[in-house]
């Protein structure tokens, strides 16, 4: 029983870390993206180039124009430069930290207005994927049952946390 609540704290931690990431990450995706895109815009352009080439047939002494570059070409060259641009932008800049994928921004937004204690536990709570028991709480803290116990209270109070009594035990969760 107990190998397997480890298990799935611990999937639920790799999860959880899966919807975190970093703003510079974000940044270089963004640039590859754009540089893909260039790529892929510069092979089209000689293809059609060369298309163009091989379906005149008067040879060398042809006058007809060969091969424009439509207007649509430059729009997206621009649209991807600023793709490119903005993919610099996130990946070089200093503010922003991580960015959250999914619900999960709230707690991110909480955690600025936690005394240390509140704080350390909150996190815990954060690394377990959001519930976690009371006991654990205990252990992996190290911290006896009063301190446990008046931290849970004040997160408690300010709404962050719900106490769902399970047996001789809390399972304590993070609320949304």
């Amino acid at each position: 029983m107990q190998k397997m609540r480890d298990t799935i704290r611990s999937f639920r931690s790799k999860m959880w870390n899966m919807k975190k990431l970093s703003q510079k990450t974000i940044g270089f995706a963004v640039m590859a993206l754009g540089l893909l895109l260039l790529a892929s815009m510069l092979w089209f352009l000689d293809e059609l180039a060369d298309l163009s080439e091989k379906s005149c047939t008067c040879g060398d002494s042809c006058t007809m124009e060969h091969f424009e570059i439509p207007l649509i070409f430059y729009l997206a060259l621009a649209g991807t430069i600023i793709l490119f641009i903005l993919g610099t932008i996130l990946a070089l800049s200093q503010g922003g930290g991580e960015v959250e994928i999914g619900e999960n921004t709230v707690w991110i937004k909480r955690k600025s207005k936690l005394s240390n204690d509140d704080l350390q536990a909150f996190e815990l709570l954060m690394d377990e994927g959001g519930t976690c028991f009371q006991a654990d709480i205990l252990e992996k803290t190290g911290w006896n049952k009063s301190k446990v116990t008046r931290t849970l209270d004040r997160l408690e109070s300010i709404g962050y946390i719900e106490r769902r009594r399970r047996g001789l035990t809390n399972i304590i969760v993070l609320t949304r």
